[in-house]
């Protein structure tokens, strides 16, 4: 029972962690329990607004996160985000 107890808190913990967006030039990396690479050219588009990213997936899929850090420029990033989607489109 102990051992059921360790797992399913082991669990738990890797499951609640937070969720740390990586982006650059070439892709997109969502570091969690599982590290998910992305192509620009997956996205319709990516936007930081109002301290939420979305990110827009051709596949109708999207991905929305709540961005903790402050002092963030979004004009800058969004402008980034558009300026990679344009190019590897």
């Amino acid at each position: 029972m102990a051992f059921l107890c360790a797992i399913l808190f082991t669990l738990s913990r890797l499951l609640h962690s937070k969720i740390i967006f990586s982006f650059s030039k070439d892709q997109i990396v969502r570091n969690s329990f599982i590290v998910k690479k992305y192509q620009w050219g997956e996205f319709i588009n990516i936007i930081i607004k109002d301290n939420f990213l979305t990110l827009d997936f051709k596949n109708n899929r999207i991905l929305q996160a709540e961005i903790e850090e402050q002092g963030l420029n979004e004009e800058y990033f969004n402008k980034f985000a558009a300026s990679n989607i344009r190019q590897h489109a």
